[in-house]
């Protein structure tokens, strides 16, 4: 039986596709969590949940963007240089 080549690209991309997950969820969460956190320990009103959730979000969607670009410039040079 023959074995088949492992196309490495495939890898890499689902790789590349877990690391955007992770870097778009785990902001908004830890941002909550710590939120609570200050809440509970300091007193804080709600609005610094709010306020971490949000730079979490933007914190999320830029690394999001920052992955998403890499992988076009990745493609792009897969097309020009097959």
């Amino acid at each position: 039986m023959k074995k088949q080549k492992l196309d490495w690209s495939v890898m890499k991309y689902l790789a590349y596709f877990t690391q955007l997950g992770f870097s778009f969820c785990t902001p908004p969460i830890l941002g909550v969590l710590l939120g609570n956190y200050l809440q509970d320990k300091l007193g804080w009103g709600p609005w610094i949940t709010a306020v971490l959730l949000v730079l979490g979000l933007v914190v999320g969607a830029t690394d999001a963007v920052k992955i998403l670009r890499y992988m076009a410039k990745g493609a792009k040079k897969k097309e020009e240089n097959p």
